[in-house]
């Protein structure tokens, strides 16, 4: 079939082109911080994760080219983008360990004492219900599988527009995300206040003292070699577990599972405060750079100025 045959199918879409060109991007970004600042990488470790996200584009775009899946192609290499480019830009991150700026935690706790939060009393608080603390630290753990299920969700219904979106905010925020911390580092107040072990279990926290003190040393020392077993959630301002919210309830609201998805995640505000050890403006520049990355991602995913096989159809 030629690309005049209105049966063509192309292999990838225009808006999965630049979500592969934006991950081949920080991927060569990586590479090179690997190899010009000497910072040592398993790359064989991550090579198992990264080689099945090929295949899974491939196999995405043979499924849509030769068997008409659109559905099918739309989930497999969506997955395989999202999860691709994450992994990249976790190593990318652990290349400006250790830090060279100073950690701008001490202005933003006095920030927390101006509004009136104190995480520490936060914590102290939700270690009276322990049953209140498991559940919300369940809801705080179920964001990356959130994430899938909307990007299943979209593929299923053949939303590409919304879908190649959703997938490019999240990449635009984390880039984002990024660039602020490595300019002013943050990485909360779990980092330097302790709690007490008893409080902690009680509380069932996920970002505990030690966690904190992990933080602190890969601050200080940074890594020998990096590996799929140091990467950590490193940053505090902006959250970007608030922008991981902020995608699965915006994404989902023009579908019959908001009303649940939106309700599931209203526990999600405190857990990602107390369970994510995080200051309060985190979760407002969370907010903040989900609004500017939406803007932007609507701007370059348009299916006004592409092929007729990139418009959002219904199911």
């Amino acid at each position: 079939m030629s690309r005049l045959d209105p049966l063509y199918r192309p292999a990838l879409l225009p808006g999965e082109i630049i979500l592969l060109v934006l991950t081949g991007l920080i991927a060569l970004a990586a590479i090179l911080s690997s190899v010009i600042g000497g910072q040592a990488v398993d790359w064989l470790a991550f090579a198992p994760p990264m080689i099945g996200g090929a295949l899974l584009v491939v196999v995405g775009a043979f499924v849509r080219q030769s068997r008409g899946m659109e559905r099918l192609a739309l989930l497999l290499i969506g997955v395989s983008i999202y999860l691709t480019f994450g992994a990249f830009v976790a190593i990318f991150i652990f290349m400006f360990f250790p830090i060279s700026a100073a950690p701008i935690d001490p202005v933003l706790m006095q920030i927390d004492a101006f509004v009136g939060y104190s995480w520490p009393d936060a914590v102290r608080w939700i270690a009276q219900y322990p049953l209140l603390g498991k559940a919300m630290a369940m809801v705080y753990n179920s964001s990356l599988w959130q994430l899938l299920a909307v990007i299943a969700l979209l593929a299923m219904t053949r939303r590409e527009a919304d879908l190649h979106r959703f997938i490019l905010t999240g990449a635009l925020a984390l880039l984002g995300t990024l660039g602020i911390w490595v300019v002013a580092p943050s990485f909360g107040p779990a980092a330097y206040v302790s709690v007490g072990a008893e409080v902690e279990a009680a509380a069932s926290l996920v970002v505990n003292e030690a966690y904190g003190a992990r933080l602190m040393d890969l601050a200080r020392n940074g890594t020998g070699i990096i590996t799929p077993e140091t990467i950590i959630g490193s940053i505090a301002f902006p959250s970007y577990h608030t922008l991981m919210m902020c995608l699965t309830v915006w994404f989902v609201r023009k579908t019959p599972v908001f009303l649940p998805v939106a309700l599931f995640n209203i526990p999600m505000i405190p857990a990602i405060l107390i369970h994510g050890g995080h200051h309060m403006i985190d979760m407002a520049g969370g907010i903040a750079l989900f609004a500017a990355a939406m803007v932007l991602s609507r701007w370059v995913v348009n299916p006004a100025r592409n092929s007729p096989a990139f418009r959002h159809r219904p199911i």
